[in-house]
C-alpha cells in the first residue's frame, strides 16, 4: 500500500513525534511504500515575525496546498493520513486531497477538532465550550493568553472543523473515552476507529523487568504543566514526606516551580530518551495525576514495559490503561488526598508493586506492542480505501 503521512511537527519533540515516526518506520518494515509531508514549528522565526507567519499559514497556506498537490500527483498514494495541520500546513490541504478522491484518515492525538488549544481545560477543568458556543469562546475567555493568540487559534480552528468534519473519512482515536466524547460531539460512530498508542516492547528488554518493588523512589516523567497535574501532584508529595520524589521533564509552561516543591522532591531536568529507562529502573511507582481528557502518554506506555505500577487520574484515555487495583491505581483527578494515599499505599507494600507492575508489562504486551498497533492501524487504511474507492 502507498500512504502519504501528513504531519506539522511541534515546536519540542512530543510523544506525538514519537508515536507519527514510529507508524513511519513500522509500515516501511513491514513492505508499504510510505511517504511524509513534514512542517517543522521550530522553522519559524523568532519573535514578532514568526508568530505574524504563523497565524497567517495556519489559518490557511498557498504554499503547503501547492506543495502537497506536487506530491500527491507525483506519488499518488492510496490513502492520506493526517496529524496536526498547524501552523505551516493549515486546512487548505484538505481540499487538495478532496479533488483527487484519495480516502483520508485523521489521527486524533488530542481533542483540537473542538477546542483550539487541543486541551478541553480551562480553570483546571474540562471545558466544552467551543462545542457548544464555537470557537469565539476561546476568545471570550483567552484561552491562549493574550486576545492576539487566542484569536488566531480560533481562526483557525473554526476554518478547520467544518472541513475536517466533512472531509475526513476515518478518525482513528486513542481511547473509547475518546471516540464516546466525539460521538457526543457529532462524529457519527461509523467514521470513528479506536486504535490505542504503541509502545516497542522489545525495547524494555527481552528478559524479566526490575522488580518494581526494590525501586527507591516515586517518579513523574513527562511535560511540567498544569494540565498535567503537577499542582495536586506536588500537593501529594509535600504529604508524604517518608517518600523521595523524582520528576523528570521541561518546566516551560510552569517557571519557577521547583521553587515550590518540598524538600522531598528532586528535579532533573529533561531526560534524553536513552536515559528514561534508567530513571523508570529506580522507581517504585509512576505518577499520571492529569486533570485534562489525557490521550494515551507514551511515558504511561514506557513506564508499564518496565513493569512500573502507575498512579493515574480517572480520566481521558488513562482510565482505558491502568486496570485499578491490578495493574496500578487510579484517583479522581486532582485529588491530592487520593495521589497521597495511592502513594503511601504502593510505597509500604514493595510486593503489591511488584506484583501491579508485571501485570502492567503483560499488559503492554496484549494490548500496545508493535504489531498489535500495525494490525489495527492497517485495519482501518483497508476498510477506508475499500469504502471511498471499491
Amino acid at each position: 500500500m502507498k500512504i502519504l503521512l501528513v504531519h506539522n511537527e511541534y515546536g519540542r519533540f512530543s510523544g506525538e513525534e514519537t508515536v507519527f515516526y514510529g507508524l513511519v518506520d513500522l509500515l516501511r518494515e513491514r513492505g508499504h511504500e510510505v511517504r511524509t509531508f513534514v512542517r517543522r514549528s521550530a522553522d519559524l522565526p523568532a519573535g514578532a515575525v514568526g508568530q505574524v507567519r504563523g497565524f497567517l499559514s495556519g489559518i490557511w497556506s498557498f504554499r503547503a496546498r501547492r506543495a502537497l498537490e506536487e506530491e500527491l500527483d507525483e506519488h499518488r498514494p492510496d490513502i492520506v493520513q493526517i496529524q496536526n495541520l498547524f501552523p505551516l500546513i493549515s486546512p487548505s490541504v484538505l481540499g487538495a486531497v478532496r479533488m483527487r478522491r484519495l480516502p483520508l484518515v485523521m489521527m486524533c492525538q488530542n481533542y483540537r477538532l473542538f477546542c483550539p488549544t487541543g486541551l478541553m481545560l480551562r480553570d483546571g477543568r474540562p471545558c466544552s465550550d467551543c462545542v457548544v458556543g464555537g470557537e469565539s469562546q476561546c476568545v471570550r475567555h483567552r484561552c491562549e493568553g493574550g486576545l492576539g493568540r487566542s484569536v488566531g487559534y480560533a481562526l483557525r480552528n473554526k476554518v478547520a472543523r467544518s472541513r475536517l468534519l466533512r472531509w475526513v473519512d476515518r478518525f482513528v482515536v486513542l481511547s473509547s473515552f475518546q471516540r464516546d466524547r466525539f460521538v457526543q460531539w457529532g462524529v457519527p460512530m461509523e467514521r470513528i476507529r479506536v486504535v490505542p498508542n504503541f509502545v516497542d516492547v522489545a525495547a524494555g528488554g527481552g528478559g524479566a523487568a526490575p522488580d518494581a518493588g526494590a525501586g527507591s523512589v516515586g517518579g513523574y516523567v513527562g511535560r511540567l504543566s498544569r494540565e498535567k497535574g503537577l499542582e495536586p501532584l506536588l500537593e501529594a508529595a509535600r504529604a508524604c514526606p517518608e517518600i523521595p520524589f523524582e520528576f523528570a521533564g521541561h518546566a516551560a509552561a510552569m517557571p519557577g516551580i521547583e521553587s515550590t516543591a518540598p524538600a522531598n522532591v528532586r528535579f532533573l531536568g529533561e531526560l534524553r530518551h536513552d536515559e528514561v529507562p534508567g530513571f523508570l529502573a529506580r522507581c517504585r511507582f509512576t505518577a499520571a495525576p492529569s486533570i485534562w481528557y489525557e490521550g494515551m502518554p507514551f511515558v504511561v506506555l514506557e513506564a508499564m514495559r518496565a513493569s512500573r505500577p502507575v498512579v493515574a487520574s480517572r480520566i481521558g484515555g488513562l482510565a482505558d490503561m491502568i486496570e485499578d487495583g491490578r495493574s496500578g491505581l487510579l484517583v479522581a483527578p486532582g485529588d491530592s488526598e487520593g495521589l497521597a494515599r495511592a502513594f503511601r499505599r504502593l510505597w509500604r507494600d514493595p510486593e503489591a508493586c511488584s506484583r501491579m507492575g508485571a501485570a502492567a508489562r503483560d499488559r503492554v504486551h496484549r494490548e500496545y506492542g508493535r504489531d498489535v498497533y500495525y494490525e489495527r492501524m492497517v485495519s482501518v487504511y483497508r476498510e477506508t480505501v475499500k469504502e471511498v474507492q471499491p
